[in-house]
């Protein structure tokens, strides 16, 4: 083989802030001509590994709006309570 192929664990917490990282640097420097490429690209490692991308880089694409504008909004933390959320429609 012209390569050699390493199973290990993936961290995708890290590969997300990885290619956001990367974005905002391309979008700095002048070198981004289309965001939505972008992430399409980085998404088919997902694919590729059989794994979802993060809804948000989908759903952003989708409605036009910038991943790089994204403003992290912090979830509850239910921690220690035997939360389960319902669907009860």
């Amino acid at each position: 083989m012209p390569y050699e192929v390493i199973n290990k664990e993936i961290d995708f917490k890290q590969y997300i802030e990885l290619v956001e990282e990367h974005l905002k640097g391309r979008k700095k420097t002048g070198a981004l001509e289309s965001e939505a490429d972008f992430l399409t690209g980085a998404m088919s490692m997902f694919v590729f590994l059989e794994q979802f991308p993060p809804a948000h880089w989908v759903f952003d694409i989708m409605s036009g709006k910038s991943v790089l504008d994204r403003e992290e909004k912090e979830q509850p933390s239910h921690e220690g309570h035997d939360y389960q959320p319902t669907h009860d429609h």
